[in-house]
């Protein structure tokens, strides 16, 4: 036993002698130079249907053309830093999410959480600067883009908070993502319902994003994964209501809805658990999980909501990097969607399976379609 415990303690010394440098690294100094500065100039811009878009109003909205479907990818997990430390990988983040997005084209990306990755361990805690480098790569690529925020985004130490963030993206004249007004006390990084319309103005789909938090303390992942404050979940019944109102519909199922946050809902790995009991009371649609499932520990009283209501047919969400398995539960269809991720998990950035994102197809009816694509069968495509 005194063995064992010696070789544990000289193993943790071992980490932490690695460990204090890259702290200090991190912790001082400032590194203004964008590293992926000339292959942000080098690309071209992607082209995309020149759909109308509408900031005014409650809603940010879009308007669909006659008998076409409405095309969002979506991506996860980017993992941005900026520093020199891995920079490398960071320009493999930046040309993933290129491909993806040019090889789909969609008429809107929604980034789905982790954007920003300011983690000392990895280089830069300065997520100011990581969110403004990718900013100009957006900008560059000229394609429409909404965004949540991930449990990394805005870490306890980093340079930035969450409005330093939301001004950065939000000035980029292809971004949409705009912090909803009509609830007082809201609590959040940023809650907001995009609306998008057919031809003839009539409400085909509303798009959720609602920040699912961080960690249960605010500080570390050692505390668990936070949920949805409850003011959150009143926030999007409240919504709900003022879109029944503002259709006329008599029932709150007459709206189409689609949820997009970061952090999977403590139901689940209910559905999953059911799911490995071979239980009928969910439905297998497509892919599998390679790790546990981090979410919280408890409900948050939103999913309860999602299914009384009866308006949102699908979540969608990332933060585990190794999971795919869309499954449908009480009505509703769960999607992990892939992460760009080459920092994050220590071999990732070998593991090509799991590199891509989710096709979302709205028809003009209001239905929808999901395909999985990854980065690396596109690739293939290339060549």
């Amino acid at each position: 036993m005194k063995k064992r415990k010696k070789i544990i303690l000289l193993s943790m010394s071992g980490i932490i002698a690695v460990l204090i440098p890259l702290l200090l690294i991190a912790q001082f100094g400032n590194d203004p130079t964008n590293y992926q500065e000339d292959y942000i100039n080098s690309i071209e811009p992607i082209p995309t249907r020149k759909l109308k878009f509408d900031v005014n109003g409650e809603n940010v909205k879009v308007f669909n053309e006659e008998n076409t479907d409405f095309k969002i990818l979506q991506l996860s997990d980017v993992h941005f830093v900026g520093a020199k430390f891995g920079k490398n990988l960071d320009l493999k983040a930046l040309k993933a999410v290129y491909e993806m997005v040019n090889y789909v084209r969609p008429d809107i990306i929604i980034y789905t959480g982790d954007i920003v990755y300011p983690m000392r361990l990895f280089g830069s805690n300065d997520n100011i600067k990581a969110a403004t480098v990718l900013s100009s790569f957006f900008e560059k690529m000229q394609v429409p883009f909404l965004y949540e925020f991930g449990n990394h985004d805005t870490e306890v130490f980093a340079s930035g908070t969450e409005k330093d963030i939301n001004e950065i993206f939000q000035a980029n004249p292809y971004c949409y993502a705009q912090e909803d007004s009509a609830v007082e006390l809201k609590h959040g990084r940023l809650s907001q319902v995009f609306e998008i319309r057919n031809h003839d103005n009539t409400l085909n789909n509303a798009i959720f994003l609602m920040d699912s938090g961080s960690y249960w303390d605010n500080t570390s992942f050692l505390s668990g994964y936070s949920n949805f404050n409850p003011i959150t979940v009143y926030w999007y019944v409240h919504k709900l209501n003022n879109l029944k109102a503002q259709e006329g519909f008599k029932n709150y199922s007459d709206i189409s809805s689609l949820a997009f946050f970061h952090i999977p809902p403590y139901e689940y790995k209910q559905a999953f658990e059911l799911y490995e009991q071979e239980s009928d009371e969910v439905t297998y649609l497509f892919g599998q999980n390679d790790e546990g499932i981090s979410c919280p520990n408890y409900t948050s009283g939103m999913f309860d909501k999602m299914v009384s209501y009866e308006s949102t047919r699908a979540i969608f969400f990332g933060h585990d990097h190794m999971n795919s398995l869309a499954l449908k539960y009480q009505g509703i269809d769960f999607y992990y969607g892939h992460s760009i991720d080459y920092r994050a998990y220590p071999t990732i950035k070998y593991k090509d399976d799991y590199r891509g994102g989710l096709i979302i197809s709205i028809k003009p009816d209001s239905s929808y379609e999901v395909k999985p694509q990854l980065l690396k069968d596109i690739l293939k495509e290339g060549n």
